[in-house]
């Protein structure tokens, strides 16, 4: 059975957390008077989901007359731009398959602990539970920690020069990583999960 890599489990937690924390956001955002529940006024048009940049948050970018600019970078996209990834055609050599069993077993693992833990701590913040939110965080932080951790020591054991570039390049983004929305560069950890399923034959 195919497990699920980090980019599968951090998107399912993004949309989790989003719907999570806007279901907070209406609950507690007051309606004026004679407002039907759930209608929105046009005095608040900037509203958004907490971790979220509403839609005047980033003034608009012009594109260069030579048509050769670029989108700006996402929420969770970093300042400078990544390392290159190597590319990658079929699965890796050496002890790969020990490797990879270990690997995608913790991504797995990691994963859906973090997704978990988010969710709760979105939920407890919807809640206005700030003990539990700390908790949640608090399970967050150690639980990205100890990811990374787990992920260099698998890197380090790689034969495969490949697989051991890809595997450091991933715990340095999982390491990246805190338990803010804007922290998640799904972009970068979709390439990564590409090479990853290439690479361990997925």
């Amino acid at each position: 059975m195919r497990r699920p890599l980090p980019a599968a489990v951090i998107t399912t937690a993004l949309l989790t957390a989003v719907l999570l924390a806007g279901a907070g956001c209406a609950a507690e955002r007051p309606r004026t008077q004679g407002q039907a529940p759930g209608a929105t006024t046009s005095a608040d048009p900037g509203a958004s989901t907490p971790g979220v940049p509403g839609p005047s948050a980033t003034p608009a970018t012009p594109v260069p007359s030579n048509g050769a600019g670029a989108p700006s970078a996402g929420p969770g996209a970093p300042a400078n731009p990544p390392n290159p990834l190597p590319s990658v055609t079929g699965p890796a050599g050496g002890n790969a398959k020990e490797v990879c069993t270990a690997a995608l077993k913790t991504n797995t693992d990691s994963g859906t602990a973090f997704v978990t833990d988010l969710t709760a701590m979105m939920q407890a913040t919807g809640d206005g539970d700030t003990a539990a939110a700390t908790a949640a965080k608090t399970r967050v932080e150690r639980g990205l920690a100890n990811w990374t951790s787990a992920l260099k020591e698998h890197s380090s054991k790689a034969s495969d020069p490949t697989l051991k570039t890809v595997l450091t390049e991933l715990a340095t983004q999982i390491g990246s990583m805190k338990p803010e929305l804007n922290s998640i560069n799904e972009i970068r950890l979709d390439e990564l999960n590409q090479r990853i399923e290439t690479l361990c034959g997925v």
